[in-house]
């Protein structure tokens, strides 16, 4: 196949990420991340916006996306289109590159991870050929299918649930490390997102309030219309407020709107889990409450050894 490697050029490269992410979501054997909610929350909340500068694209001779790699020391990104998949060793090795020139001037042995999906046999049997090994930790995924019925929510006394508003800003970005593992945002950064990212719709973005206006939960939906796939992105309830109904409520909430919007399914990301964990989480027992079911794992592969 005649190719080309380019490096990122402009918003017209980021919506064809945009448009693979989402023609991806036919290949139940790939990842179901990232989908578009996924790479418009990583470019404006996860990462910073001008993290884009650092993507390489793999192009067909018609100029058409192939493939692209999203370099990170964290949490590196390599996405085949899913007819593509032959390109996918190369793209990791380049991947890989990068990030031991990043690493040059650290002491720290170079350790490069990647994620596969459980269902991925070509992924993995690139990642095990090339020496890595997979970890305990994986990411779980969810899918919630709309042909049986969302539940109502039912709130407690006294609190309402709507979406966000323009005077929530900073209050909701505060709020953010709540659903991230810690890592948090500025108003501005939030105001970014809401501003440019292609697939936000404020409508979506929600807020539960306790009786005094404070928000107690939240919820952020996405909604891509080509693959009619919704997504939850991040969601929370602030500490003194759980154990009330409130993360169920906003829920279903989110669950009603991106069905009445056309949605045939909606997915759900839980990071952080362990496959040698033997005491329930939480946050799985709620998305099973409101009907989602387990999609298969995301796992950490690791390769701490040079070469």
């Amino acid at each position: 196949m005649t190719m080309q490697l380019r490096a990122y050029r402009d918003e017209h490269d980021y919506h064809r990420m945009l448009q693979l992410a989402s023609e991806n979501q036919a290949d139940v054997h790939m990842s179901p991340y990232p989908t578009v909610g996924d790479l418009d929350f990583r470019r404006y909340l996860g990462n910073v916006p001008d993290s884009v500068n650092s993507i390489q694209s793999w192009e067909g001779r018609s100029g058409n996306l192939l493939g692209f790699s999203w370099p990170s020391a964290d949490d590196p990104l390599v996405v085949c289109h899913h007819q593509h998949r032959e390109l996918e060793e190369a793209m990791i090795e380049w991947t890989e590159q990068q990030l031991q020139l990043e690493q040059a001037a650290s002491d720290r042995p170079f350790c490069p991870s990647l994620y596969a999906y459980d269902r991925d046999g070509l992924r993995m049997d690139i990642l095990r050929r090339r020496g890595y090994e997979r970890t305990e930790v994986y990411v779980y995924c969810g899918i919630r299918h709309l042909a049986s019925p969302v539940p109502s929510p039912r709130l407690p006394a006294g609190y309402t649930l709507d979406s966000l508003r323009a005077g929530d800003i900073a209050q909701r970005a505060s709020l953010h490390a709540l659903a991230a593992g810690g890592s948090t945002v500025t108003p501005g950064q939030y105001q970014l997102m809401m501003d440019c990212a292609p697939t936000y719709r404020q409508e979506l973005d929600l807020a539960c309030r306790a009786p005094d206006g404070e928000i107690a939960a939240f919820c952020t939906a996405w909604f891509d219309e080509k693959s009619r796939r919704g997504l939850f992105e991040p969601y929370g309830c602030r500490p003194e407020h759980r154990r009330r109904g409130l993360a169920t409520a906003i829920l279903s909430e989110g669950l009603k709107r991106l069905n009445s919007l056309g949605a045939v399914n909606v997915s759900v990301a839980r990071g952080g889990c362990r496959s040698d964990d033997v005491n329930p989480d939480p946050a799985l027992q709620l998305l099973a409450k409101i009907g989602f079911e387990p999609n298969g794992r995301d796992y950490l592969w690791r390769r701490c050894s040079q070469g």
